[in-house]
């Protein structure tokens, strides 16, 4: 084939095919990846030099990460004492409908009121909602995964709610329970 030709005479240079050399990317006249990625690509088609061994991973993708859990916990967020000084009465003129970043571990003065509940549980190995008409993803309108929920959460203690902390666990993969975590310290589902 005229495409693994070129591939084999610039490999033995030290450089790429047209199909994109080591990464496997595609290429504008196809080829040869040389190192069985998808080599393929362009118009011209091609082959990864392993015969049939892009077929055989066809339909082996995997996403990372594979799915999001998020959290969110009711919390006393009350100014109390800064230097010792009672600083208390600065509490109703703080707090609004808008939000802010904070790191727990750097709050002394909250304490959790509710049971953390989960929101949110997205797939990424699947197909978003179909929420609209038009020529969305899939050809079946707009699509999104959910933002907004409601939910009840179990109260523990009592207190001022005046605060909802929320983090994600990424789920890396469906098979090794692997995960990653932004969850405060010492607040767990």
């Amino acid at each position: 084939r005229a495409g693994q030709a070129e591939v084999e005479k610039n490999s033995d240079n030290g450089g790429g095919g047209s199909g994109g050399g080591g990464s496997g990317g595609g290429g504008s006249g196809g080829g040869d990846s040389g190192c069985g990625g998808s080599g393929g690509g362009g118009s011209g088609g091609g082959d990864s030099g392993g015969g049939d061994s892009n077929r055989s991973n066809r339909g082996r993708v995997e996403v990372i990460p594979a799915a999001a859990r998020v959290w969110v916990v009711g919390l006393e967020m009350l100014t109390r004492r800064v230097c010792g000084e009672d600083m208390s009465a600065v509490n109703k003129y703080r707090w609004d409908d808008t939000y802010e970043s904070v790191r727990l571990q750097d709050i002394p003065y909250y304490r959790q009121l509710t049971v953390p509940v989960q929101v949110f549980n997205f797939d990424f190995t699947q197909p978003p909602e179909d929420v609209g008409v038009g020529a969305g993803l899939y050809g079946h309108g707009r699509t999104t995964y959910p933002s907004a929920a409601r939910v009840e959460a179990e109260v523990i203690g009592k207190g001022v709610l005046n605060a909802v902390v929320f983090w994600f666990d990424l789920i890396l993969d469906n098979h090794s329970g692997e995960r990653i975590s932004n969850a405060p310290p010492g607040i767990f589902p």
